[in-house]
């Protein structure tokens, strides 16, 4: 296993629902799946139903769902003054720190500088 989490996959998911429907442990799914014990725990924990077996397709759609909602609203939108006063220093090879500096003292009461 790598340092990197990894989603599990619809075949993932699948695989964990039938196995664990037989009666088998975490640790003998994660194996079978080559996946760690623990992400396989947090996935039932986050996405079953108190009191319902482990669906897969609702699983699915949940973490979809959550992926899709936990983005940052961004900073800089496309369109906007500051986006072209941005452009327009980077083109003008300015570092990000000259372009974060210079925003703060042009604009000290904005908290997102």
């Amino acid at each position: 296993m790598g340092k990197h989490y990894h989603y599990l996959s619809t075949t993932n998911r699948v695989t964990l629902m039938f196995l664990k429907r037989q009666g088998l442990s975490l640790r003998a799914i994660a194996s079978e799946l080559n996946r760690s014990p623990s992400t396989l725990s947090r996935g039932l924990q986050r996405r079953t139903i108190e009191g319902q077996p482990y669906d897969a397709k609702a699983a699915g759609l949940a973490a979809r769902s959550a992926r899709l909602h936990c983005r940052h609203l961004r900073k800089l939108v496309e369109g906007t003054d500051l986006h072209e006063v941005v452009v327009d220093m980077l083109r003008n090879k300015w570092s990000p720190q000259q372009i974060s500096g210079t925003l703060k003292a042009m604009f000290p009461h904005h908290r997102e500088f």
